[in-house]
């Protein structure tokens, strides 16, 4: 398999020697939202009226990211939409800042790698993202989002975590020309753990 993220290719990515079975396949888009939420329900019901997806609206989501004030991009708002083999863990309803749920996300595979555990929250949130490795199967990992929960093999799951914050990474590079240095380095460190496993 090509290092891919559901999002498309990852520019200048290495061919990786995994497979993943469909039902442990991520399908994950980003969106930052194009205006204000006063409504969740709203939202959820009409995501396409708020969102703009970075891939098939790259120049509206360049556009919109690049006119914010360059002290507040860190806190740009949007979602995530993540389905892994089927079942959704977010959408919508979990909006937040963008680059702050790829940090969070990237800080579960960490935490997974160096204490078999992740405990965290949404950033501005109290909704709850957790990973554990199961008693007595530590090939698998628990991957919970508020109260929805999908088990699948470890190194598959860090390494689409990986995969996929890169492509995110890679996306605010080419259009920032930021390297989220720190943040990509961690990626990597995630990467790398799946690839040894």
């Amino acid at each position: 398999m090509t290092a891919v993220s559901s999002q498309g290719p990852r520019p200048g990515a290495e061919r990786a020697a995994i497979v993943v079975p469909e039902w442990e396949r991520w399908e994950v888009r980003t969106f930052y939202l194009r205006r204000m939420v006063y409504d969740l329900e709203d939202l959820v019901a009409r995501p396409a009226a708020y969102g703009i997806d970075l891939v098939t609206q790259e120049e509206e989501a360049r556009d919109y990211f690049l006119s914010l004030p360059a002290d507040e991009r860190i806190w740009a708002e949007g979602y995530l939409e993540l389905s892994i083999g089927g079942t959704r863990l977010f959408g919508p309803r979990e909006w937040d800042y963008v680059d702050q749920i790829w940090h969070i996300l990237v800080q579960v595979g960490l935490d997974l790698i160096d204490e078999g555990s992740a405990d965290h929250v949404f950033p501005d949130q109290s909704m709850p993202i957790c990973a554990r490795v199961p008693e007595g199967d530590p090939k698998q990992v628990l991957f919970t989002v508020v109260d929805t929960t999908v088990r699948l093999e470890r190194k598959l799951f860090l390494f689409q975590l990986a995969e996929s914050a890169l492509w995110f990474y890679e996306w605010h590079r080419r259009v920032t020309g930021d390297p989220m240095t720190t943040y990509r380095e961690d990626a990597e460190r995630v990467r790398a753990a799946a690839l040894a496993w």
